[in-house]
């Protein structure tokens, strides 16, 4: 997440993430029983401020097994650096499975994405699931 400081603000070390914390709470007690990130997620998931999650942008089919997929990060993604990787979720037959995959984009792309490369295992569901079934 990219915020704007003042000029001044490496002189008052830690107090804008304090001041947020305590901003959020405060919000929170007004959503109550739920959080405030839970009614952002319902207008729009990426802008979840508990869980980090993605939205796919595109799928390009490398080979007949292997699928490179575009992500969009939301709120919480950090640049990552070379040889990083990131878990994905996906729901098969009503249970959610995570994996972990390696990030195959460079660090330095300008517009925020990340991709990743799926080659589906013999047997494998996600790897399978994300190498020759997503549309």
């Amino acid at each position: 997440m990219n915020t704007a400081l003042p000029s001044n603000a490496s002189a008052f070390p830690g107090t804008f993430p304090e001041l947020s914390r305590k901003l959020q709470e405060v919000v929170d007690l007004f959503a109550w029983p739920l959080h405030a990130s839970d009614y952002l997620e319902l207008v729009n998931p990426l802008w979840s401020t508990k869980t980090l999650r993605a939205r796919i942008e595109s799928v390009i089919q490398e080979t007949p097994d292997a699928r490179t997929l575009t992500l969009r990060p939301g709120r919480g993604w950090r640049t990552h650096r070379a040889g990083q990787h990131t878990r994905v979720g996906i729901t098969l037959d009503g249970k959610h499975h995570v994996r972990t995959y390696s990030i195959s984009s460079a660090p330095e792309r300008r517009d925020g994405r990340i991709t990743i490369t799926v080659k589906a295992h013999p047997g494998g569901r996600v790897s399978g699931a994300l190498a020759r079934d997503l549309p």
